[in-house]
């Protein structure tokens, strides 16, 4: 289209749009029309600012109408009802330039004349490197070329959208384009037509990922053409076209502000009077904790409640709010430190003002550094009161195992088996725990950091363990955490938990159960920070084993013990290369580490004694765990991937085309919920989470980097997805182990020959105690600490201010603790809970069916089954199952998956699932089937045919046929999968387990 002829349609449309959306009738806002078009009827058309002269309504003469209609008569495009027909990219619009015609229903986009061009509108290539880019031309550029002759096939549809603001039902008046065999991945919409025909390929290739199936989709505010990048031209023209420079010109009679002058506001208040202080108090806290209000604004809203009441309980002030819910009673200690010689110097309220230390520090009270500890016995005797909460506990004991041999959880652990059998170790009423140390920024632009120590149960349901954690302490400091003084209250509470225990009831008896610490969980400078050792940019930095390191272009690098390698030295300021072998590294013990720290002096990496030496139970040797957000996905995954980024000197390059190419492979990857989030550009990895990193090593970086870097680099990259994918799952058996041994020094030792001993990192050599570590503590899921770091974001978020940082975070802790009890207070109502639960939190599941452990929801549709349906069902003995009640989603044992008919959410695709029975398939329906007195929960199957491993990695699997349906017993299902593209193959892959926090 001719920029001049663009700039003029943009602009009388905006302006004719504009007009008519002030009119406020239900039929200009296109709502839902009577069967007569041409009435009205609307109460707009009854007011006497509106003179209307007939009866039927079939033209509005109201002032705003009428401006419309000027506006029309003045546009440059005709003020005549002819029409004008604009190409756009082979396909002619014509728009109508009567104003009239607009409001009686005329699409704003007018009618398509021709519906196909006799030149390809588009051309679409599955072949192509673009993967599934269609490829939009302006008519001009087709008009010469006779060889390409558009056929619409029956993988090609079109449809022209309607107008905003006309609701036209006209199945002409929408377009779309998209491939039939992929149509969750391609939604593009041409709303206005492009000024060139570069614009037309930018708008293109710039299109939003999250598409959407062929259904009604409201008109986003962002496709006016006034809200585009020419806005500011598009607004030039319109001053031009305009009629009347008035700024008041286009508002109706009778415009107002905004008043409180409605008739409906003097209905009096009516308070339910059996509603308590506690509940009104519960619902204000419940809205501060889910949006999280500070302090102030807490006050506020109690003060406005109270100010209707006229006279109540509520507290009006901090010190009150405070007071009643007890906060002097809530076991929070204050823990003086100096900060020169890191001496406790006892509980702060009890100090004297000024504070001196004996090594000569002076301060005044009001600057003393502290650091914060919890009551753990009161919060695990809060958790073990909740109802339910013994039951949920019993989880070792109710689990079934699919296979009795086989890692599952960290129940199966090797230590946790031997912690369990250990004289004096933990008895049937007994349970233990993880605990993890991680420091975190309180804010981006701040160099001030929190440490929390966080308890984890391991008895309690996978999907639950994150849900109930507790916090024993919190240090907050910009300088340095010093671990020894911090861990050793924490030591103190944790041997009186496994020798005292915990007091509870339990169906009126007195019951003590002890807590036993199990796995310590923390990156390598915390693993360091607790075992008084190196960290891993010295000597002898790995607390699992001695290997000796060596520094290799000015860092610390852990080559493969036997290897040769030249270093630079200096003596007596001359420069000279010494040959070294790096000796064998052997596997500390709990004897070893305590031998070496009873020296009190810096040996092979151990600084001196450390206060965990004092903790229970706890086996320094295995007792912490290798972590796999830090070394696998932030560290190895993006190390290596970087370095595969960069390319090879005369082998390959990866180059700006290669990129786009990467790019584009991953918006046409569909992940589901577990996911949350979603694939990001290859160019934005400095921005990727380690969520992401994990993602990009498991489902995406094989498939996507395939074909673009030589398959050499890629297959060993697959050594390690494949490896950690093993050690991820759910149920891992020995044959895996040791495959995930095999596989894991195959990586090592090809990393070190592909890149050199010099990139041999710390991360890199940390690979090769994984399977030890997974025999010891179960998969790594389950002593990850991944959810320890979504616990460290909430605490990052419920803070407000950076001054008092450690009391606010502490403080809105125990609200999130105390507003999680509230389902189980008997003192608030069941309506109140239900308000909190689902209008205050948000639950997103309501009308909640339970069959066969599973919860359906959603839509329901109740109907008869199919012929093919029966059949199906009979082939899995299902006789006479007549009745199907369809849902549209299902949650079992945590995992959400939904059919192909949700529509709420189009940015994930949970009906892609893979069966105990090892194969893919998609949930085209889910549904409750029943005789009429037995109900079964199951769904109905696309099944996937699928081909041998990509590039040797077992998970990942090309798609061949997807023709064969199937029905399938709900609890059958096993995981989620994920489903892309690549040029014209689709693969798919599992899951790897139903825990893991993203």
């Amino acid at each position: 289209m001719e920029p001049n002829r663009m700039k003029i349609w943009r602009s009388r449309k905006r302006k004719v749009e504009d007009l008519i959306e002030t009119c406020s009738c239900l039929y200009h806002q296109a709502a839902e029309n009577e069967d007569d078009d041409d009435s009205c009827g609307c109460v707009y058309h009854t007011q006497p600012d509106c003179d209307i002269e007939s009866e039927t309504g079939s033209v509005c003469e109201c002032d705003i109408h009428m401006q419309a209609a000027e506006v029309s008569d003045h546009s440059e495009m005709s003020s005549s009802p002819t029409h004008t027909a604009f190409p756009l990219g082979g396909i002619d619009f014509t728009l109508g330039t009567s104003a009239a015609d607009r409001i009686n229903g005329i699409n704003h986009y007018g009618t398509m004349e021709s519906s196909i061009s006799p030149h390809p509108a588009q051309s679409y290539s599955s072949d192509s490197e673009e993967d599934f880019v269609p490829n939009f031309r302006s008519e001009s550029s087709c008009a010469d070329s006779d060889d390409e002759k558009f056929e619409e096939s029956s993988t090609t549809k079109a449809f022209l959208r309607p107008g905003p603001d006309i609701g036209s039902n006209n199945s002409d008046s929408d377009i779309t384009v998209y491939d039939d065999e992929e149509p969750l991945t391609q939604r593009i919409f041409l709303e206005h037509g492009p000024e060139s025909e570069e614009d037309s390929d930018s708008s293109v290739n710039s299109g939003n990922d999250d598409e959407q199936e062929n259904e009604e989709i409201p008109e986003d505010p962002s496709d006016d053409p006034g809200d585009s990048e020419y806005s500011d031209e598009n607004q030039s023209d319109n001053d031009n076209n305009s009629s009347d420079s008035d700024p008041d010109a286009d508002l109706p009679p009778g415009t107002r502000i905004l008043t409180f002058e409605n008739d409906l506001l003097n209905t009096p208040l009516e308070m339910e009077a059996q509603h308590t202080t506690r509940e009104a108090l519960a619902m204000v806290l419940s809205l501060a904790d889910k949006n999280n209000l500070n302090y102030e604004m807490i006050i506020k809203i109690l003060i406005i409640i109270h100010t209707i009441l006229g006279n109540s309980a509520l507290p009006v002030t901090k010190k009150q709010l405070w007071s009643v819910l007890n906060r002097h009673a809530a076991g929070v200690r204050k823990h003086a430190y100096c900060s020169r010689c890191f001496r406790a110097l006892g509980f702060l309220n009890l100090l004297p003002n000024p504070v001196v230390c004996v090594c000569g520090w002076t301060k005044s009270k009001g600057k003393v550094k502290y650091f914060i500890t919890l009551n753990i016995r009161a919060q695990l005797e809060r958790l073990l009161t909740l109802p339910g909460m013994w039951e949920k506990l019993q989880y070792p004991q109710d689990r079934v195992k699919e296979n009795p041999d086989a890692i599952e959880d960290i129940l199966d652990g090797e230590a946790y088996i031997r912690l369990r059998a250990a004289e004096n170790g933990p008895g049937p009423s007994d349970f233990t725990y993880n605990f993890n140390l991680d420091g975190f920024k309180i804010s981006d632009s701040s160099k001030t950091e929190a440490w929390p120590i966080f308890l984890k149960i391991n008895e309690l349901r996978p999907n639950l363990r994150q849900k109930h954690v507790v916090l024993a302490g919190l240090w907050v400091d910009r300088d340095y955490v010093h671990f020894n003084l911090f861990m050793k209250t924490f030591v103190k509470q944790a041997n009186k938990l496994s020798t005292t225990g915990v007091t509870h009831q339990r169906d009126g008896e007195e019951v003590v159960s002890r807590f036993f610490p199990c796995c310590c969980v923390a990156d390598s400078k915390g693993r360091a920070g607790i075992m008084r050792m190196s960290t891993h940019n010295g000597n002898f930095g790995c607390t699992f084993c001695e290997h000796v390191g060596v520094k290799l272009e000015g860092s610390m690098k852990y080559p493969t013990p036997g290897t040769v390698v030249n270093r630079i030295r200096q003596h007596r300021g001359q420069e000279y290369m010494e040959e070294i072998v790096i000796p064998p590294a052997e596997l500390r013990t709990d004897q070893s580490i305590r031998n070496l720290m009873a020296l009190e002096r810096r040996t092979r990496g151990v600084i001196g004694p450390a206060q965990v030496m004092l903790l229970n139970h706890f086996d320094l040797g295995i007792g912490c765990s290798t972590d796999d957000l830090h070394p696998i996905y932030k560290g190895v995954t993006e190390f290596h991937t970087e370095l595969l980024l960069d390319g090879v000197p005369e082998v390959y390059f990866v180059g700006i085309n290669e990129r786009a190419v990467i790019n584009q492979r991953l918006q046409g990857i569909l992940t589901p919920t577990h996911i949350s989030r979603k694939p990001r550009a290859i160019d934005l990895r400095h921005m990727w989470k380690a969520s992401e990193w994990r993602n990009w090593l498991l489902f995406y970086a094989i498939p996507c980097l395939r074909g673009i870097i030589p398959d050499r680099y890629v297959r060993h990259f697959g050594l390690l997805s494949k490896a950690v994918f093993l050690l991820s799952r759910d149920l891992i058996t020995e044959e895996s182990l040791q495959e995930a041994d095999r596989t894991l020094n195959e990586y090592v030792n090809g990393f070190q020959a592909l890149y050199g001993p010099s990139n041999m990192r710390f991360s890199v050599h940390m690979l090769t105690h994984l399977v030890q570590c997974v025999r010891n503590w179960g998969p790594l899921w389950a002593h990850s600490t991944f959810p320890f770091e979504s616990w460290n974001h909430i605490m990052g978020k419920k803070m407000s201010s950076p001054r008092g940082a450690i009391d606010q975070m502490v403080m809105r802790y125990l609200l999130h603790f105390l507003i999680a009890s509230i389902p189980s207070s008997d003192q608030i109502s069941d309506n109140v809970k239900e308000v909190i639960d689902l209008q205050i939190i948000g639950s997103k599941m309501k009308n909640i069916v339970v069959v066969d452990n599973a919860y359906f929801f959603g839509e329901v549709i109740e109907r008869d089954a199919t012929q093919m349906e029966l059949a199906m069902l009979e082939e899995n003995g299902l006789r006479n199952y007549h009745n199907v009640i369809e849902y549209t989603q299902v949650k079992l044992k945590g995992m959400e998956c939904r059919s192909v008919r949700y529509r709420h959410d189009m940015q994930s695709y949970n009906c892609f699932i893979y069966t105990r029975d090892d194969y893919f398939a998609s949930v085209d329906s889910i549904v409750i089937v029943s005789d009429g007195y037995n109900q079964v929960g199951g769904v109905f199957l696309t099944l996937y045919e699928v081909g041998d491993a990509i590039l040797g990695v077992d998970h990942l699997v090309p798609i061949v046929n997807a023709d064969e349906r199937a029905f399938e017993i709900i609890s059958n299902i096993k995981n989620l999968a994920i489903k892309g593209r690549i040029r014209d193959t689709s693969f798919i892959t599992p899951m790897h387990n139903q825990c893991e926090i993203d």
